[in-house]
């Protein structure tokens, strides 16, 4: 152990003769563990020999180093050199985040790329980014610099972001012309590689040419260079002029898992000392649907109003949380054309938050699916799940504010039933059990309504459903085609049909007894 003799370490541990493959990994497991607990090197040391048969670890140096003020169980960040200046993080652990947080790091690991974030107001898209980039600042040498287009009405432009990214990184900003500012900055990435992160871009995604001189610079970022960037919709300039292998769009459509959003909860509440109970958050989160803001805005006015009478609005999603859904939302909504507006009007009519796109295309045509995407930004598609997808909210807020009559509730139940069945007509056999589990609560919804179509439309679309479906020989099938039965006895023509029906549906019963 000539390291330790020479000085360069000030402790050496090792095993001067060769052990065992597994009693090393558990040694050193339990000597790192013991050192994250706290304890001193010759202390940790000492209580993990338990490993070891017969052979005995040897430590030299200094066997009272140890961590000192070490978070048990949070990651250590090393930053890069230099970070250059990122806003204060929270203090407010990142919850329920993990694989994207870990999807954005290997992205950053092969640059170049642009990563746009989007996703509604209060979803949490730049609290991600600052912590995706802090993680990975250590990659990127050349420094993380962060801009902000601010919230005020002022006009943003792409010359002032990268003004303050250059004096984020130390460039020389003051004395350089427009022209060679951008060179100076695009220099300094393709030198060393460098990120950067432009937070709330909407503003400035609106101004057709700042987007597309946006759009040039990061097109010619560095090789090892890349950008983190954060808007509620993706503007179609930045997919058109940034190639694929670039562009790396995310969608942060859904909010924090249960556990992950009570835990939150239960952290804000700590810290605005807001005399809220386990059951309290608990209505918060699933009123909210994990919604960060909304979980955040809510326990806080808990602090400046009375308690129970708060908690029954929550419950019935109702007084504060309808004017902090119309906070978060307004923005979104001034954007919706008459298109987008009638199919934000028909999600609340689909219960799972997803759908296919071609359900929706049956229903409420292209047009909507496109303005509530580009202009709105309240959908969007996931590739894995095939499907259009929204937080719980965005249906929330559409059935308080585009509530519809009772005739044009029957149009748009028709209409989904119609898209339906021919979805169903389209679906390969062998894989109709997986797309009908992901639409159960969708195909509930609408065996519930089924008297308040037209009875031909509802007969047609059960049929077809019934058809489709495998028979019921498992808990899924059941669940499925009992209240699908349940549906065509209560619209069948004659006794015959109605007889099958019943036939069918006591089957399906019998199968929930015997197998669930």
């Amino acid at each position: 152990m000539p390291c330790a003799d020479a000085g360069i370490a000030r402790a050496v541990v090792g095993h001067p003769v060769r052990v065992a493959d597994d009693d090393a990994i558990k040694f050193a497991g339990a000597l790192y563990a013991d050192l994250c607990d706290g304890f001193a090197l010759r202390e940790a040391v000492a209580r993990a020999q338990r490993h070891l048969f017969g052979r005995d670890a040897v430590l030299l140096g200094d066997g009272d180093l140890r961590f000192a003020d070490l978070d048990c169980g949070a990651p250590l960040i090393l930053p890069g050199a230099p970070t250059a200046d990122l806003p204060g993080v929270s203090a407010t652990p990142l919850f329920g985040r993990g694989a994207t947080l870990v999807d954005l790091a290997q992205r950053l690991a092969d640059p170049p790329a642009v990563i746009v974030i989007t996703g509604p107001a209060g979803i949490g898209k730049s609290r991600l980014t600052l912590e995706a980039a802090l993680r990975t600042a250590w990659r990127f040498p050349g420094g993380v610099a962060y801009a902000r287009v601010p919230d005020d009405p002022r006009p943003a432009t792409t010359t002032s972001l990268l003004g303050e990214l250059a004096v984020a990184l130390r460039l020389d900003a003051a004395t350089t012309g427009k022209r060679d500012l951008r060179r100076q900055l695009l220099a300094h990435t393709r030198t060393v590689p460098t990120l950067l992160i432009l937070d709330n871009l909407d503003a400035l995604l609106e101004q057709d040419a700042e987007c597309a001189a946006l759009a040039d610079v990061l097109r010619d970022l560095g090789a090892s260079s890349a950008a983190l960037l954060t808007a509620r919709r993706l503007a179609a300039t930045l997919e058109e002029r940034l190639s694929a292998s670039v562009l790396a769009p995310r969608s942060l459509h859904e909010g924090l898992a249960e556990g992950a959003a009570r835990a939150f909860a239960r952290t804000l509440t700590a810290q605005q000392r807001a005399p809220l109970a386990e059951t309290d958050l608990a209505a918060i989160v699933e009123a909210t649907d994990g919604h960060p803001l909304l979980i955040e805005r809510l326990t806080a006015l808990s602090r400046r109003r009375d308690r129970d009478a708060l908690l029954r609005e929550v419950r019935e999603r109702r007084g504060d949380v309808t004017a902090q859904l119309e906070r978060v939302y307004a923005w979104h909504a001034a954007r919706v054309d008459a298109a987008g507006e009638r199919l934000w009007a028909t999600l609340p009519l689909l219960p799972t938050g997803q759908v296919p796109e071609a359900v929706l295309r049956a229903a409420v045509g292209a047009g909507g699916i496109a303005n509530l995407r580009e202009a709105a930004g309240v959908i969007a598609f996931d590739p894995e799940r095939q499907a259009w997808r929204w937080h719980a909210t965005v249906a929330a807020y559409a059935a308080r504010h585009w509530s519809p009559d009772e005739a044009a509730r029957r149009d748009r139940l028709a209409g989904l039933m119609d898209a339906w069945r021919v979805w169903l007509a389209n679906v390969e056999p062998g894989d109709a059990e997986r797309r009908l589990t992901a639409e159960r609560a969708n195909l509930e919804l609408l065996t519930e309504k089924a008297r308040s179509v037209p009875v031909e439309t509802a007969r047609a679309s059960w049929r077809r459903w019934t058809q489709r479906c495998p028979r019921p020989t498992a808990r899924w099938r059941c669940a499925i085609q009992a209240p699908l039965y349940r549906a065509l006895v209560d619209l069948a023509r004659d006794d015959s049909e109605r007889a099958g029906a019943l036939n069918n549906l006591g089957v399906a019963l019998r199968c929930n007894v015997t197998i669930c």
